[in-house]
């Protein structure tokens, strides 16, 4: 199994695990030269949940992405809909 896909399989579980409706959620990839980029589609009431308190839920996930492909000499980002990863606080 490609990392880009065992990244993408492990990001869509943990996502999935927690929000109230899993199956609404999906985690796609668009693999670049030197960037993949994982695009989270969920339903905007499950935006919160996915965020958590000030961002710190998603941080967490996008660390944990980013060391995997780190690995594999690859720079990874998670894009979260509705989301401006902007820290304004």
């Amino acid at each position: 199994m490609d990392a880009r896909e065992h990244v993408r399989n492990l990001l869509e579980q943990l996502l999935r695990s927690l929000v109230q409706e899993p199956a609404k959620i999906s985690v796609r990839y668009i693999p670049g030269d030197r960037t993949t980029q994982f695009m989270v589609d969920c339903p905007q009431e499950d935006i919160g949940r996915i965020i958590g308190q000030r961002g710190k839920t998603v941080s967490a996930l996008r660390v944990l992405v980013a060391g995997m492909m780190a690995r594999h000499g690859i720079r990874a980002i998670v894009e979260i809909p509705f989301y401006d990863n902007k820290e304004n606080y």
